[in-house]
Parts: C-alpha cells; structure tokens; sequence
C-alpha cells in the first residue's frame, strides 16, 4: 500500500511538474510575443517621434515664414497706401486739366466764331465799300 500510494505521490508530482512545466512554457512564450511587440511599438514610437521632430522644425520654419510675409504685408501696404495717395493727387489734377481744357476749348469755339463773324463782317464791309466806289467813283 505504501508503495501504491509512493507511486501515485509520484505519478501526482510528475503530472503537477508537466502542468508547470506546459503553463510556464505558455507564459514564457507569451512574453516573448509581447516583448516582440514592445518591441516593434518601440520602433513605431521612435520613428513617430522622428517624424514629430521634422514636422516640429517644418512649422518653426513655416511660423518664421509667416512672420516675414507679415511684415512685407504690413511695408507693401504702406507703400500701396503712398502710391494711392500720389494716385489720387495726380487723378484730382487730371481732372482739374480736363476742367481747364474744356473751358478753354469753349473759349476757343467761341472766339474762333467771334472772328468767323468778324471776317464775315470785313468782307462785308470791303464789298461795301467796294460797290460804294465803283457807283460813286
């Protein structure tokens, strides 16, 4: 009996330490998947912080970009606003011209009939006084 229940102790053991054995190899290799996982997020991390790195610098240069465009904003609209003003001058003294120009083409339409009537009258005159020698002699 001894020796039945010695062999059944150790048939009891030998099974308890497979079952170890076969639950530890589980886990062992369980590990090993997830360390091969880390493993490989590990890489993913790294090139996502790379990646973050460049697009980190990409907009320092972007935002220094833009700090430089605003000021050639801010000097070309000052420059704009000058030459709106010279515009603006010179489109006022253009039509102040053109003022100037008309009158004086009114001014010239009418003298140039004042003479148009004045010759009229000359010739008038001439053929008058023309008729007024030959009758009287």
């Amino acid at each position: 009996m001894i020796q039945d229940i010695s062999g059944e102790l150790v048939r009891e053991v030998v099974s308890d330490r497979m079952a170890f054995v076969a639950n530890h190899q589980r886990l062992v290799d369980s590990l090993r998947d997830r360390a091969d996982e880390v493993e490989s997020e590990v890489g993913l991390l790294a090139r996502a912080q790379l990646a973050l790195a460049d697009q980190k610098a990409l907009l320092k240069r972007r935002e220094a970009d833009v700090a430089s465009y605003e000021i050639e904003l801010v000097a070309s609209r000052a420059a704009t606003a000058v030459e709106m003003a010279k515009l603006t001058a010179m489109s006022k003294r253009l039509f102040e011209f053109r003022v100037i120009l008309r009158d004086t083409e009114r001014g010239n339409k009418r003298d140039y009939q004042t003479i148009v009537e004045l010759e009229k009258k000359i010739r008038e005159l001439e053929n008058t006084a023309r008729l007024t020698r030959k009758s009287g002699g």
